[in-house]
């Protein structure tokens, strides 16, 4: 009774690794994007906006908004949700490139002893030739300073 529940679960276990491919590929392929939506919370501008009073006399009051979002403002309410988000998309895009990091260093000797590591990491270096594994992890870092330097530059406008 127990053999075909047992052979389905073996199964599972042998499609495990491309599974895993799989994912962490989707995971680098939006590396970007989830870069700069973790970003989107702590890029701000600054705003003039006139007041006007009941004289008619107009006072400049300036507000520090979203660049993304400028009816959000900084510090209030609406941002303080926002929040939550930006920390926990920041640490998943540091987590996902530490990973990356993790397995360039490891890669010449694993890639070549260990099967599994292969199965479950040739997205990452099915691309480039085998005496140039690291290119993976440099076009990582590009993607990633690439977008420190639009919030840079978004942010000193």
């Amino acid at each position: 009774i127990l053999e075909p529940c047992l052979g389905t679960f073996r199964t599972m276990k042998m499609q495990r690794d491309p599974m895993i491919n799989t994912y962490l590929f989707l995971i680098v392929a939006t590396f970007m994007s989830m870069v700069r939506s973790s970003l989107v919370v702590i890029q701000t501008k600054t705003v003039e906006e006139t007041l006007l009073l009941v004289e008619g006399d107009g006072k400049v009051d300036e507000l520090i908004t979203l660049v993304d979002y400028p009816d959000i403002e900084f510090l209030e309410s609406d941002w303080a949700i926002m929040l939550p988000f930006g920390i926990f998309s920041l640490v998943l895009v540091t987590a996902c490139f530490v990973y990356h990091v993790y397995l360039t260093v490891s890669a010449p000797k694993a890639f070549a002893t260990n099967p599994v590591f292969r199965g479950r990491h040739k997205y990452f270096y099915a691309k480039y030739r085998e005496d140039v594994y690291y290119w993976g992890m440099i076009s990582m870092t590009k993607n990633l300073l690439l977008n420190l330097l639009f919030l840079s530059l978004a942010t000193a406008k």
